[in-house]
């Protein structure tokens, strides 16, 4: 370990710190001052945070010290701060993260709130118009402020008329097997890296639960899937379709709007996982990671996701309310992709006879 690093770690007030990006702003400034020169993308790697998070950070962190040394006024009073900071924690643990213009746009309405209950305020007050200003309320207060990724915008090629095609197809399920909310299940790829982990968590964990938990096995079941090629094997299939279990694929580049676990669950996991501090020892990292699990697994996280993306209940109106920002017209050009030599799965049911039989026919030819 760098030395100048394994000194700026010994410090209680370094460790007692619980976001490693807050410990990373803190180290970059004190070996600044002290001439020890740890780098942003030092910092960054060790402490896994992006390198422009930590300079952005860096920046307002040296903003608002400059504000308080010239006796400059904050532009939230105290209290403000403290409703805003517990009004953004909420949205994150219901998995409701806010963008930075979200942030801004909050803030701004407990400024118009004072100024409509002060009609002769001893001290003028103005909007906030940087959103730089959000970068450092989000050090102050422990949390980092969702940010739009290039992976999000790539998935935003998706058209309505997708969407809408399966959520008729969901329909036209829920009306001939009218499912429990208790045996309507999603997963996401993480099980399904190849074949063979897909077909073992089906044969040997999803059905013998499902039969465990079922009183009578014609209780049918809807499992949600994103379109990973692990779906294509036909064994794992036909064992799921004899089991009265339904399988439905949701269109492709769609999971952040139609797959319950990114509606809520893994955004209230990584935002317990960021307030967490991580060891260097596998095994102290893997007990962390394995208690925020199960804070985000709760009955509200998991009922707000499937209700989040219009499943359960099944509502294509919640789809459509985040239309406007999530997915593009369907009179814009999509990306060229190249042709694929596999079945299209996108927004499909693989469990029904035709597409089973249309899978078989493709195998045999190979």
């Amino acid at each position: 370990m760098n030395q100048s690093l394994k000194h700026y770690l010994c410090f209680s007030e370094i460790r007692s710190l619980n976001s490693n990006l807050e410990k990373a702003v803190q180290i970059y400034i004190l070996s600044q001052e002290e001439k020890r020169g740890l780098s942003y993308r030092f910092l960054s790697d060790y402490f896994q945070v992006p390198k422009s998070t930590l300079h952005d950070a860096v920046k307002s962190y040296r903003r608002f010290q400059r504000a308080g040394k010239s006796g400059r006024p904050l532009l939230l009073s105290k209290n403000e701060e403290i409703l805003l900071c517990r009004f953004v924690r909420h949205k994150a643990n219901i998995g409701e993260c806010l963008t930075k213009e979200e942030t801004l746009e909050h803030a701004n309405d407990l400024i118009h709130k004072w100024i409509q209950t002060n009609e002769n305020p001893q001290r003028k007050r103005q909007l906030i118009s940087s959103k730089m200003w959000v970068n450092g309320f989000a050090l102050r207060n422990e949390f980092v402020i969702k940010k739009v990724t290039n992976l999000e915008q790539s998935r935003a090629y998706v058209t309505l008329k997708e969407l809408k095609s399966f959520w008729d197809k969901l329909e036209d399920l829920f009306q001939k097997n009218s499912y429990l909310p208790e045996f309507i299940f999603n997963c996401d790829e993480t099980v399904g890296l190849q074949k063979k982990i897909f077909h073992n968590w089906v044969r040997d964990i999803f059905i013998p639960l499902i039969n465990e938990r079922r009183i009578d096995q014609n209780i049918p079941v809807l499992l949600v899937l994103d379109g990973h090629s692990s779906r294509l094997d036909l064994d794992s299939l036909e064992s799921l379709a004899k089991a009265n279990i339904q399988v439905a694929v949701i269109p492709a580049h769609s999971s952040h709007i139609t797959q319950p676990l990114d509606r809520t669950t893994f955004s209230v996991f990584k935002n317990h996982l960021r307030k967490s501090t991580l060891e260097t020892k596998l095994e102290k990292n893997l007990e962390t990671i394995l208690d925020c699990l199960q804070k985000s697994l709760t009955i509200k996280t998991i009922k707000s996701g499937f209700s989040r993306a219009g499943i359960y209940p099944l509502d294509f109106e919640k789809i459509e309310e985040i239309a406007d920002s999530n997915i593009i017209e369907q009179t814009h050009s999509k990306p060229i992709r190249k042709k694929r030599k596999t079945i299209k799965i996108s927004g499909k049911i693989i469990t029904s006879e035709k597409f089973l039989k249309k899978l078989s026919d493709k195998l045999e030819k190979h």
